[in-house]
């Protein structure tokens, strides 16, 4: 009975339009496939031919090497203590044939091993100073040995003129065959100069020659801001690239 009354309810529903019975298929429920956890992560692929490997290279600046700088402060006997470190700017680039191994700009550190003031009977002061490391602008300090060319291949700098006992220029700085570097006096000989007093105080005789020189003080060593002066490696100056 009940099956002729759905029938009956069917006919009557199709005389007023079509009708679509719902239907549920399987096919409307979507089942998405699993998250791919290795596909959704980006992927660095370190073999490829467009990665770049950066190979470094090492420079080795040979001993006996020259260059010029120019000092950032100004450097005493009077003011300037043993132990001090200064800054100087490296006035033109240390190269290696036609390779530049640090480039003009560069800041060189200096350092006073020896210093002793002017004294009575004209005895002038001596300074002796080393230079320790030099700093590219692009990377870190590196490690260095180098002294001061003198004219006298001591390395020591004595009371009085600069003018006198610098060299001017680094193409003037002799190296010897053999590959050494040129000893000077050393500070032991120099300490032990008696300076231009004996000499004066003989010529000029008498008490009042003799109180002069007595009395008489030596020149202090003094280096002016922007003092020039030519270094000299006194070690090989590795710089890595």
């Amino acid at each position: 009975m009940r099956a002729k009354k759905f029938a009956s309810l069917l006919l009557i529903l199709s005389m007023f339009g079509s009708f679509v019975a719902p239907v549920f298929a399987d096919e409307e429920i979507m089942v998405l496939p699993p998250l791919n956890d290795e596909a959704s992560q980006p992927q660095n692929d370190f073999n490829s031919p467009t990665t770049k490997v950066l190979k470094g290279t090492v420079t080795t600046v040979p001993v006996g090497t020259s260059f010029e700088i120019i000092t950032n402060s100004q450097i005493s006997t009077t003011s300037t203590h043993v132990g001090e470190l200064f800054t100087a700017t490296l006035n033109q680039p240390i190269a290696v044939g036609e390779n530049v191994a640090i480039p003009a700009g560069s800041e060189v550190y200096g350092q006073v091993t020896y210093s002793e003031d002017a004294g009575r009977v004209g005895r002038n002061a001596i300074m002796e100073i080393k230079f320790t490391s030099v700093k590219p602008p692009y990377g870190n300090k590196i490690p260095m040995m180098g002294k001061i060319v003198t004219k006298d291949n001591s390395g020591v700098l004595k009371g009085g003129s600069l003018k006198n006992q610098l060299i001017k220029n680094a193409a003037a700085v002799a190296i010897p065959a053999t590959g050494g570097l040129i000893t000077g006096l050393g500070i032991g000989a120099l300490a032990g100069e008696t300076g231009v007093g004996a000499a004066v105080g003989s010529s000029v005789g008498g008490i009042f020659g003799a109180g002069y020189m007595i009395y008489r003080k030596g020149k202090e060593v003094e280096l002016p801001i922007g003092t020039k002066m030519i270094i000299m490696l006194e070690q090989p100056l590795t710089v890595g690239q």
